[in-house]
């Protein structure tokens, strides 16, 4: 059965089948959309290709800061059912605002779409900044927000460090083996080298050649 894209219900009358959203979350969608900003669209930052940076990242969320203790992220809902995320930060709390970008309605959460991308792009950047964030959305989308149920899930700040711990070290792992792994073309044989400082697959000297002043 088809569902509303916005709300993920399902749909019975032909025409809101076919529009691919029911009639009152179409409503709210028109009153959305006047005067909204531009979408800020992800951005790949080449930090995420620099090794120090990447452990720099890891050393830091690794160790759970004693300040982030007890403080977790909060799906909500108004009474008219619209989503958003409040940060409790010890006595305070915070709306987290909305890093728009797949969905110009509003974050959701309970399944894999647009709303629930928003929706943990928005946390994740909050958490740990833009760069974290815009990289590593979508993964945190499909292990936490998607499962969220429909009144709203949480989350604490210890379990984003846990999440941001381990794709950190997978990408750390990665760029070493992108190292190891690189190869480059000999101008005496035109074979492949292995990685830098190993003998020349044809023994042809090349590597001492280049050596020599």
């Amino acid at each position: 059965m088809t569902a509303c894209r916005r709300c993920n219900r399902a749909l019975k009358n032909p025409k809101a089948v076919a529009a691919g959203i029911g009639p009152i979350c179409a409503t709210r969608v028109s009153a959305a959309t006047v005067g909204q900003p531009d979408r800020d669209p992800p951005t790949t930052h080449d930090e995420l290709y620099d090794k120090a940076y990447l452990e720099k990242a890891l050393a830091q969320w690794s160790v759970p800061s004693p300040q982030d203790s007890g403080n977790f992220y909060q799906g909500v809902r108004s009474t008219d059912g619209d989503a958003c995320v409040k940060y409790y930060n010890g006595e305070s709390q915070q709306i987290v605002a909305h890093r728009m970008f797949h969905s110009p309605t509003g974050i959701e959460w309970g399944y894999a779409g647009s709303g629930p991308a928003d929706c943990a792009r928005s946390i994740l950047t909050h958490a740990a900044g833009p760069i974290l964030g815009d990289a590593f959305y979508q993964s945190f989308k499909f292990t936490f927000i998607s499962a969220w149920p429909k009144a709203g899930g949480r989350i604490s700040k210890a379990e984003i460090a846990a999440f941001l711990t381990g794709i950190l070290r997978e990408k750390v792992a990665w760029l070493a083996d992108q190292h190891k792994s690189e190869t480059r073309m000999c101008g005496q044989c035109w074979t492949e080298h292995g990685q830098d400082g190993l003998p020349c697959t044809k023994g042809c000297g090349c590597h001492e050649a280049e050596a020599q002043p």
